[in-house]
């Protein structure tokens, strides 16, 4: 329940706000939602130019929930957002600022999760198989079950 609502919350506040989503003119997506599951030419076409050239996108992923929340009914979600460009790193690091200043410590209308905090950020990445340059940051939230 918790889960799910926090991720499609998530991806809305993102592509919502214009400052994170107008530099990422590839889109922004997320595992799980509208038969995505990797930034590739078969799930995510609007990702590529004419050329096949990737464009600067993002890809919002649920990764390991423990169940070790504070109270009964919670546990704790970690959620990254991988961000991609073909060269560079300008964009990628621009987003994943924005997108700290988006979330961490944030409320999320909608999520059903609190006490979103950043845990970890890399964002000068290579990404061999996209043959591109990345990054990503990682959030842990706090979701009732």
């Amino acid at each position: 329940m918790g889960i799910q609502t926090a991720k499609t919350a998530i991806l809305d506040l993102l592509k919502a706000d214009s400052a994170f989503s107008t530099p990422l003119t590839g889109g922004i997506y997320a595992v799980g939602v509208d038969n995505v599951e990797q930034i590739s030419r078969q799930d995510t076409p609007d990702a590529f130019d004419a050329s096949s050239e990737l464009l600067p996108c993002a890809l919002l992923k649920l990764e390991t929930t423990t169940p070790l929340g504070p109270y009964r009914r919670s546990s704790r979600q970690f959620i990254v957002l991988y961000v991609y460009q073909q060269r560079g790193h300008a964009i990628v690091h621009t987003a994943l600022d924005r997108a700290y200043d988006l979330l961490h410590k944030q409320d999320v209308p909608g999520a059903g999760a609190w006490d979103i905090s950043m845990s970890d950020v890399l964002p000068d990445l290579a990404d061999d198989i996209l043959n591109a340059a990345t990054g990503y940051i990682r959030f842990v939230a706090i979701v009732s079950q």
